[in-house]
């Protein structure tokens, strides 16, 4: 009860009062910190995304409003740079199809013209033959011997094995835009029938995605093999809805080769079970998920690109300075490597590398006198990350080959997160392999410079070999 009078209180009950007052005043003062703290570490959280932390884009905020991009602004106008190469319309020297319009009389005083022209003027239009479904029927002869009496009968084509059947060409596409653009069932079949004017159902588009998945076993099998042969991998992996239970994408890629495996775990197991990690002996590239460390047999290079977004976070929404200083030096050290590239150089020298490690031991210094002044657990987390894993985190600037960051493959994963949001997830584990190993051999051909569409067309007509679709 509030006394705002004390005058009747005897010197005892005073005392006692005061004492009782000053103890409610420490408890208001302790609950007033414990939520600041909370304050604090929800406004920390929210500002988390995708662009300052590990978090995945799927998980951001606000997602309408533009997020601040890592790469800094150059000075170069908008638009095509001097030297690009441009691409347009060049006239072909056998069109496929040949319109003459001719002129008979003068357009200025009537006179009737010659027959033959004295010259010609061309202008060549590009345009889209009406497409429509193509169907060829195959015959095949019935004769009886007439010495013996047997009946024979001509082979069909191995690829006509049904009485009606889709072939190599209309499978491919319908591969194609499933597995490779990404378009549902649904919008495929309103295709099909918009242009061929043909129906189709959505279990001839999943048979046909199910039939190519099986058809490149062993292209995927010599893919994981070469894979594990590579000097450099970047490796990544992904959440994957299937049937409302989490599973994980998997993924490992080099310059030319990309497999991608499904399975119901994130760890060791999966990677084990998937079979390129357990035999592989180079060096691989990867965020600092702790499983992939487990493979002491390999080196370890850590993603830069990971580092550059954690240490935006600690510096601009915790405002540690050592974040700062860090990202500058990293970024710093990556774009000296690239001029020493250009320069034909393929490592720094000695004086170099001593003075880079030299900056780098002093920002970590400064960092942890930094954190003992007013400490966060996400900069002590990053801080003693960069300082244990000093070695994987600077691996790129000791060795020219080692990539900066494991970008290629976040980008080969891009698309698993797009057909994602696409669908929402898959509806048996059938449908998640099928799109894993057919998006093995579509990544890969790109990767080589491959028509995609052309690569299933031949898969289907039985001449795709690994050496067509990976030259050596």
């Amino acid at each position: 009860m509030e006394i705002k009078d004390l005058s009747h209180l005897n010197p005892d009950q005073k005392i006692e009062f005061i004492l009782l007052q000053a103890e409610q005043i420490n408890l208001q003062k302790e609950r007033i910190a414990r939520l600041e703290a909370q304050i604090k570490v929800l406004k920390e959280r929210k500002a988390k995304n995708s662009r300052n932390s590990s978090k995945p884009p799927s998980s951001d905020q606000n997602k309408h409003k533009r997020t601040e991009s890592l790469r800094e602004k150059s000075n170069k106008k908008q638009g095509g740079q001097p030297g690009h190469k441009g691409h347009c319309l060049e006239t072909v020297k056998e069109p496929d199809e040949i319109k003459s319009h001719t002129i008979s009389h003068c357009a200025d005083c009537g006179y009737q013209l010659n027959k033959r022209a004295d010259s010609i003027d061309i202008r060549q239009v590009f345009e889209i033959p009406d497409p429509e479904m193509w169907v060829i029927e195959h015959q095949t002869d019935i004769k009886e011997c007439r010495n013996c009496g047997c009946t024979n009968k001509a082979d069909f084509p191995t690829d006509a094995t049904q009485k009606t059947q889709y072939g190599p060409k209309a499978k491919a596409l319908m591969v194609y835009l499933n597995q490779y653009q990404l378009l549902p069932y649904k919008r495929i079949k309103f295709l099909f029938k918009d242009i061929f004017n043909h129906k189709i159902s959505s279990a001839t588009i999943f048979n046909a995605a199910n039939e190519s998945a099986h058809m490149v076993t062993n292209i995927e099998a010599k893919i994981k093999e070469l894979l594990v042969k590579e000097p450099i991998l970047t490796v990544d992996e992904t959440g994957m809805n299937i049937s409302g239970n989490k599973h994980w994408m998997h993924v490992a890629s080099s310059g030319k080769l990309t497999h991608y495996g499904i399975h119901k775990k994130r760890g060791c197991q999966a990677m084990d079970e998937i079979g390129v990690l357990p035999k592989y002996k180079g060096i691989t590239v990867h965020d600092h998920w702790n499983s992939y460390f487990k493979y002491n047999h390999v080196r370890h290079a850590l993603c830069n690109a990971h580092h550059l977004r954690e240490l935006k976070f600690v510096y601009k929404v915790q405002g540690f300075k050592w974040a700062k200083r860090m990202s500058d030096l990293l970024v710093e050290i990556y774009k000296s490597r690239k001029d020493v590239k250009v320069k034909g150089q393929n490592s720094f020298d000695t004086i170099t590398i001593a003075s880079f490690t030299k900056r780098y031991q002093e920002i970590l210094d400064f960092g942890k006198c930094e954190q003992a002044v007013r400490g966060t657990n996400d900069s002590k987390n990053l801080l003693n990350r960069l300082d244990i894993n000093r070695k994987e985190t600077l691996l790129f600037m000791n060795n020219f080959e080692v990539p900066f960051s494991s970008n290629r493959a976040e980008q080969d994963i891009r698309m698993a997160k797009v057909q994602q949001k696409i669908t929402g997830g898959f509806r048996t584990k059938k449908g998640a392999d099928n799109f894993a190993s057919n998006r093995t051999i579509t990544s890969t051909a790109i990767k080589n410079g491959k028509n995609v569409l052309k690569i299933f067309q031949w898969l289907f007509q039985g001449r795709l070999t690994f050496n067509r679709l990976v030259p050596a």
